[in-house]
């Protein structure tokens, strides 16, 4: 048993030991030299090679790398944008549901005054137009005549649109909802094309209130022999839990359809339709939802502004990567002003950028910088490998230690961090510093000074950037221009311009 154990864990290293390894970032252990445990043999195949040649391109290395975080700071940044717009938008829209939900009085509900479905084009005619639609655009408004129907097709008597009417006014008065019916002779495309037309109709006519999405459209085709029921974003779920939306397009509608009763079924779905949204008003008006899709887009901007920290301005604890063998290196101590360049030099007299000297601990790189702390390193470099620490033990370079302290010159150091054999240098930049990135040396050694000239009604406005560098002197200047300000617009609510209802495409439809 004792041996079978022994085989078993002897196969599930040399199974499990180099997968794991390759998933820390190491390198393949075949070719590693192992330490004996007694007399100092080496065992396991020769020394691991080094992996990029004389001829490496070290300049072409940093280009890289940079442009990778410039990438990924500008995805992060458009993910950051979109988070906290998305967040903001729907802790807007919790608080003014809150709001109503205190209000003793008439709640004045929040529409887009500029939309097509509340202005009349000048020159427009009234009656049927076409036998055919092909665009949303070309069908007339109810709201011209203060109605909340528009039979292109010619259908619906005077008792059906007068009782719409009535529904849809009630409706907007206790819910801010919006119940338009349409008919129209035919739809351009055929059959397939009268559900994508009646989702551009609702979007073009922005129908329903801001904050609670609530707008429906009972579009009827009479040439096409299809009728569509397009809801906004708020009710598309509501409605269509348990399939109530369909079974009552199935129940009410479409019998009465099938034998031509246009009225009599228009009427119907209007009812049911009319009866549902008073009902679910309650859900769709609180704000608890809208809280929490704040919270949870308010959760994603924060991630997406720590990792955008880190990529600007790096872990304080990530050091760089080794590029001779691969791995991550290790602080050793402050990087000393001899040791680095002019600009690095000017960056840390300014106090932007702080810079730690780290260096590799694999064996393989770090003989290359670091000291040797055995007490017989000396005799072993004067008389040879074959020389024998005191004890008969040979000192190889499997049994020397190594101490964290460089034993080069200030310039070897700088020409190896410079490309990472083994040493690196890790910059580590200030928060809250003044200084930015100059454009010209890279350096973060650039001031930048802006001056604003405010627009007016009658001009525009400029805003001039200048980035200075103290350390190439480098001036950027950046002319950026403002457009005139432009006076409150005149609307109903004073919210002219500001966003409506929407449909995703929810709802639902039949053939009768």
């Amino acid at each position: 048993l004792s041996a079978a154990g022994a085989s078993l864990g002897a196969a599930g290293s040399l199974i499990f030991a180099p997968a794991l390894r390759l998933c820390r970032g190491g390198r393949w252990p075949g070719g590693a030299r192992r330490r004996a445990v007694g007399g100092g043999s080496v065992s396991g195949g020769p020394q691991p090679k080094v992996k990029h040649s004389k001829n490496f391109d070290w300049k072409g290395q940093k280009i890289r790398e940079r442009w990778r975080k410039r990438a990924m700071a500008v995805v992060l940044s458009v993910l950051l944008l979109v988070s906290a717009s998305s967040g903001g938008a729907a802790f807007r829209r919790a608080g003014v549901l809150q709001g109503r939900l205190g209000s003793t009085e008439q709640i004045e509900f929040v529409y887009t005054q500029n939309s097509p479905f509340r202005r009349l084009p000048s020159g427009f005619p009234e009656g049927p137009l076409l036998d055919i639609v092909s665009e949303p655009s070309l069908i007339l408004s109810p709201r011209v005549g203060e109605g909340w129907v528009t039979d292109m097709a010619v259908i619906l008597n005077v008792k059906t649109t007068q009782h719409i009417n009535a529904l849809a006014e009630e409706l907007r008065a206790r819910t801010g909802g919006e119940l338009v019916v349409v008919t129209v002779p035919a739809v351009q495309g055929g059959k397939a094309n009268v559900k994508p037309f009646a989702t551009r109709l609702f979007n073009q006519w922005r129908l329903g209130d801001r904050y609670t999405n609530n707008g429906v459209l009972i579009l009827v085709s009479v040439g096409d022999r299809r009728i569509e029921v397009e809801v906004g974003r708020g009710l598309s779920s509501v409605l269509q839990r348990g399939g109530w939306l369909r079974a009552a397009i199935d129940a009410s509608m479409l019998p009465s359809l099938r034998s031509d009763c246009w009225d009599d079924g228009v009427i119907a779905g209007a009812n049911a339709l009319f009866a549902k949204l008073i009902e679910v008003n309650a859900e769709i008006s609180s704000p608890g939802q809208h809280r929490q899709t704040a919270l949870f887009f308010g959760v994603a901007a924060a991630g997406f502004a720590a990792a955008l920290a880190v990529v600007s301005f790096g872990l304080p604890w990530r050091t760089p990567q080794c590029w001779q063998c691969g791995r991550r290196t290790v602080r050793l101590r402050d990087a000393e002003a001899s040791e680095l360049g002019a600009g690095e030099q000017m960056e840390v007299s300014v106090g932007s950028v702080h810079h730690v000297l780290c260096g590799c601990r694999s064996p393989s790189c770090q003989k290359l910088w670091a000291k040797v702390e055995d007490s017989g390193a000396s005799r072993m470099e004067q008389e040879g490998p074959s020389a024998e620490a005191p004890g008969g033990r040979r000192l190889g370079g499997a049994t020397a230690k190594y101490s964290r302290e460089p034993a080069l010159g200030p310039e070897r150091i700088a020409t190896m961090a410079e490309r990472r054999e083994g040493l690196a240098f890790s910059r580590e930049r200030r928060f809250g510093t003044p200084y930015q990135s100059c454009r010209a040396c890279g350096f973060v050694t650039a001031l930048s000074v802006a001056t604003l000239e405010a627009p007016t009604k009658q001009s525009g406005g400029w805003r001039v950037t200048v980035m200075s560098c103290v350390y190439c002197g480098e001036n950027a200047v950046r002319r950026q221009y403002l457009p005139r300000t432009a006076g409150a617009s005149a609307g109903a609510s004073g919210k002219a311009g500001f966003g409506g209802g929407s449909s995703d495409g929810g709802g639902a439809g039949g053939d009768f």
